[in-house]
């Protein structure tokens, strides 16, 4: 990773029953972004050695939500739990979208109503 990619980055606060706290790294480009997680999906484990800095924790990426979307997500994450949808994800645009069965067509999740026709589509 090269200093021209990075806007800006700090570190949060850390947690008691964190080892280490989070850096929220904010890029230039949005196609430096896509780069890094497309590299972090190839190398499976990417720890901070990989990219020519110091320590041995592997390197987690979370994408950032508006307030409403991380809401809607953790929602619908207990309907994963339930069993009632199979798969859930936040897209690089930062949809929260999720299947019930497998290769069925893909929900995009807006709002709680299309959380409630996601548990009725299950049963």
């Amino acid at each position: 990773m090269v200093d021209a990619t990075v806007s800006c980055c700090h570190r949060l606060k850390k947690k008691n029953n964190m080892s280490t706290a989070g850096i929220i790294v904010k890029f230039i480009r949005r196609d430096d972004a896509e780069l890094f997680i497309n590299c972090k999906k190839e190398k499976g484990n990417l720890t901070p050695k990989d990219i020519g800095l110091n320590g041995s924790n592997n390197i987690f990426i979370n994408a950032s939500l508006t307030a409403k979307r991380r809401i809607l997500f953790g929602k619908a994450k207990l309907l994963l739990r339930s069993g009632k949808i199979k798969y859930l994800w936040v897209d690089r645009s930062g949809r929260v979208k999720a299947r019930v069965v497998e290769g069925g067509p893909v929900t995009i999740i807006r709002s709680d109503n299309d959380l409630i026709l996601l548990s009725n589509d299950s049963e």
